[in-house]
């Protein structure tokens, strides 16, 4: 498996460079509607949402924040969760869906408990490590930055005053992975920008 994507991430970079420039840097628009499952503190939601979009702008993705009679059948839809089961998903702070295409589920609960001084941020990095894995669609994990399977003490000290990076190898597999929903789209006769499209992390 891990092969096969090194693959694509080459052939996604052998196309840039055959087309003689950088691959965009603000193509992408991908629909996002967020559900708060149990209330909570929506500012905080809210300051989270902002940070995530500011960075996956900087990777070329642009996230279209949607209620949910506006989002798309093939949006993608984070359920924010409270009293999360300590039988469901032990240890993680969320869980996507990938081969699904469109399912985030974040436990805004333990969120909060893991790391309170550090709410807004920390949701941040794990919409945007999960918006990855749904847009990458595989599991996968780097060994550095925003998609590293655990984050440590470092790296949450670095949430508080800047953002964890995006590796390069993640931002060329989102660009091919919304490539390709884009393209299933077109195949099924469906009208869509071009949109973005994991399993649990942390």
């Amino acid at each position: 498996m891990k092969r096969v994507w090194m693959a694509a991430v080459a052939m996604a970079a052998a196309m840039a460079a055959q087309a003689g420039e950088a691959r965009p840097a603000a193509d992408f628009r991908v629909s996002i509607y967020m559900d708060y499952e149990g209330g909570g503190d929506l500012r905080s939601a809210n300051l989270s949402k902002a940070i995530a979009s500011r960075m996956l702008r900087k990777i070329g993705v642009t996230l279209v924040w949607v209620d949910s009679k506006s989002c798309p059948p093939d949006g993608i839809h984070v359920t924010l969760t409270g009293q999360t089961p300590a039988t469901l998903q032990p240890g993680a702070l969320a869980y996507a869906l990938p081969y699904e295409g469109t399912h985030i589920r974040v436990f805004r609960d333990r969120i909060e408990a893991n790391q309170p001084a550090l709410v807004p941020h920390l949701l941040a990095h794990v919409l945007v490590h999960e918006i990855i894995h749904i847009l990458e669609g595989c599991t996968r994990h780097s060994d550095r930055g925003v998609m590293k399977a655990h984050w440590n003490g470092v790296d949450f000290a670095q949430m508080l005053w800047g953002e964890l990076p995006i590796a390069q190898e993640d931002i060329d597999l989102v660009h091919v992975g919304i490539e390709k929903r884009a393209r299933l789209a077109a195949e099924q006769g469906r009208e869509l920008e071009p949109a973005g499209a994991g399993f649990p992390v942390l």
